[in-house]
């Protein structure tokens, strides 16, 4: 991700989501939060030629013009913004201090959940190895019993639609397989719906983008939509998000101008949703391990639980040319369809409550929500193709307390990749208690197979002492669990592992010689654990709590390559050169260089949903009694 730079003048209509939305000044004087904008211009631009580009907010093209959606009105700036001026919503506060942390409000259906899931960060490869391990839990009727599941980056791109499409779950994710089917005619094949978008081209779509004049730092978010949200009708910045129908109608009775906004809620029967972006900094600073925190999205509510080590952060200038500044940082959570405009009028209520807030100019949208999580793919391509800052930005506040009042006022803040703060998605259930945790490890890279194995793991656990994951090629999301998060190239300037060590050190030698053990045996490695959490006051965690995980670590497997077809086999063993290049650890970017910069093709999905599933259904009454 770029530094938090100032994006200077305002490009397009679009940009004006990442200003301060609307000063407080003008919010509540005398009024309430049903106060709107009165009568208003709808009418943007024309659309004789190409259709109303997302540079002008909400519109659809009627009688060859771009007229504003239901609620929205044409601004100043020419695009059409919400006519709502402040809105009543629910804040939870979860503050903590030097004592550590207080009481938290989470979100309803996040605390406390007996089962739920996280899969990690990796584009394409984690949405295709992710949706395969769903597949198979769904196939195993244990889908149905997960409460909670985290995600972050390229897993929400299985887990948007799936949480919420209205289609079956043979449709978002196809029918089951074996692997002696899997020929490459077979893998040609189009069954899931979620894993072709997998395999949708980016590039088009971001030619698309540059023709509506997109701002840089919209731009990833709005590909995305395009590509995984807009073959299920779940795109587009004008949907705001509720965790119910019973939420919506809550809303609504509450906030008469949004009586004919459109609402996103998750369908019935599945999972809670938790998707991680990271908080960077505010414009004109950069993010670093002490002062990024973890940026927790779900359809109800968004915001950053606790208080880093329980006080304030200061953030050190991105181009060298002012001060530092010290701000508040987390402290709790807004509704989502609040999110993005000014803070509370007035003091929030002890332990939260509703409040009136500054209405946010356009709503924080599903394609927001999964286009910030995934955005260091979209980092790395607009870095090559443009050498242009273009993280998204929000405006953000936090949830204030009496042990730390302020400052509190929202400004704009660069917000990227969940994969900055914890790729695994894991702590967010730590912090939570959830009881038990599936964890979906998508790793981009293999075990050292020239690592002295066989020497460590017979000599554990005095070997300890000698054991270096780093040289073992453990992957990052499970080195910074045990405390390796600091060392140079595991955080980086770009990615803050630094304080996310919630197990004790010595615990990784025993986890990794199981995955060892399992891969030297040719099976895909599943590992069933379980540890006692350690405090880490940078997260809000007390520790003390037992947490019992199994883990899903993508690793490549004998046994599974063995038993696909001659052809099949023949296209992995050619390497670089065949059909599955790098197979199991595809590349995040440029996999299918150099026409395109994301997408898989559809048999490399397929292939690597298949081993997701197949890895599940090796180890059936395994998962069977983790989940009783």
């Amino acid at each position: 991700a770029c530094d938090a730079e100032d994006v200077g003048e305002e490009s397009s209509a679009m940009q004006v989501r990442r200003a301060v939305a609307r000063p407080q000044t003008v919010s509540l004087a005398g009024g309430n939060a049903s106060d709107s904008l009165g009568a208003c211009e709808t009418v943007a631009t024309t659309c004789y030629i190409f259709p109303c580009g997302p540079s002008y907010g909400p519109t659809e093209c009627i009688d060859f013009e771009c007229v504003c959606k239901p609620g929205f009105c044409v601004d100043r700036t020419g695009a059409c913004t919400s006519t709502a001026k402040a809105v009543e919503a629910e804040i939870l506060a979860c503050p903590s201090g030097p004592a550590g942390p207080g009481p938290c409000a989470f979100p309803p259906g996040q605390a406390g959940a007996r089962l739920g899931i996280a899969s990690s960060g990796g584009g394409s490869r984690a949405q295709s190895f992710f949706a395969g391990v769903v597949r198979a839990l769904t196939e195993l009727d244990l889908f149905k019993e997960i409460e909670l599941m985290s995600v972050v980056s390229g897993s929400s791109w299985t887990a948007a639609p799936l949480i919420f499409s209205d289609h079956s779950l043979e449709q978002l994710l196809g029918p089951p397989t074996q692997p002696s089917e899997l020929s490459e005619s077979f893998l040609e094949m189009s069954s899931s719906e979620i894993l072709a978008t997998a395999a949708t081209a980016f590039l088009p779509r971001l030619l698309e983008a540059i023709r509506y004049s997109v701002p840089m730092e919209m731009l990833w978010v709005w590909v995305v939509g395009q590509v995984h949200l807009a073959p299920f009708g779940l795109n587009g910045a004008s949907a705001y998000m509720a965790q119910s129908r019973e939420d919506v109608q809550r809303i609504k009775a509450a906030n008469p101008a949004l009586r004919e906004a459109t609402f996103l809620t998750p369908h019935p029967g599945r999972p809670s949703l938790l998707v991680q972006g990271t908080l960077a900094a505010p414009e004109g600073f950069r993010g670093s391990p002490n002062s990024s925190v973890s940026l927790q999205m779900s359809p109800g509510y968004v915001g950053a639980p606790y208080y880093p080590e329980g006080s304030r952060v200061t953030y050190q200038p991105a181009l060298g040319d002012h001060g530092t500044t010290t701000r508040v940082v987390g402290g709790g959570f807004v509704e989502t369809f609040a999110f993005g405009g000014t803070g509370p009028t007035s003091a929030v209520p002890a332990g939260g409550g509703p409040s009136e807030v500054g209405a946010p100019l356009v709503p924080f949208a599903l394609q927001d929500m999964i286009g910030v999580s995934s955005f260091a793919p979209g980092a790395e391509l607009t870095d090559y193709l443009f050498t242009e800052c273009a993280d998204p930005r929000e405006t953000y506040w936090p949830v204030t307390s009496p042990e730390l009042p302020g400052p509190g006022d929202a400004v704009p803040y660069a917000v990227t990749d969940g994969g900055n703060i914890d790729n695994a998605g894991l702590i967010m259930h730590l912090q939570r208690g959830t009881q038990k945790v599936i964890w979906v490890a998508n790793s981009y890279k293999g075990l050292n197979t020239t690592y002295p194995w066989e020497d460590i793991c017979a000599g554990q656990p005095e070997s300890f002492a000698r054991f270096n994951p780093v040289e073992a090629g453990v992957i990052d999301e499970v080195l910074d669990k045990y405390g390796y998060g600091a060392l140079p190239g595991i955080t980086t300037d770009a990615q803050f592992l630094a304080h996310n060590q919630v197990f004790k050190q010595e615990e990784i030698l025993p986890l990794a010689c199981s995955i060892w053990a399992a891969k030297n045996d040719g099976k895909p490695p599943v590992v069933r654990f379980t540890s006692k959490v350690i405090a880490n006051s940078f997260w809000g965690i007390a520790g003390g709590n037992t947490v019992d995980i199994l883990l899903v670590y993508l690793e490549d497997s004998k046994n599974f390559t063995s038993m696909l077809p001659k052809s099949t086999q023949k296209q992995i063993e050619k390497g670089k050169w065949g059909k599955f290049a790098n197979w199991p650890f595809y590349k995040t970017t440029f996999q299918n260089a150099p026409l395109e910069p994301v997408a898989y093709t559809l048999p490399q999905a397929n292939l690597l949903a298949a081993y997701g599933e197949y890895t599940v259904k090796q180890y059936a009454k395994v998962f069977k009694d983790f989940v009783a």
